[in-house]
């Protein structure tokens, strides 16, 4: 059963680099590229390859295991 996902944050995309069927791989405005897994993401089926400066929401979890938020 999925769980459900209660905190968002908000990540600041430069471009989407590449989009697989369970993943998105983002170069982020600060210079970082991660791959980001799309159950983790709100409407995450939206995302084409290419796409530039974009806002998208991210679990709370999944940035913070990511490095993305926190110290």
């Amino acid at each position: 059963m999925a769980r459900q996902i209660d905190s968002w944050v908000t990540l600041k995309v430069a471009k989407v680099e590449a989009v697989s069927p369970k993943a998105i791989l983002v170069h982020l405005e600060d210079g970082q590229e991660v791959w980001l897994p799309k159950s983790q993401l709100q409407d995450a089926d939206s995302f084409v390859k290419g796409a530039e400066n974009l806002e998208i929401q991210a679990s709370e979890w999944i940035a913070g295991e990511k490095g993305l938020i926190g110290a």
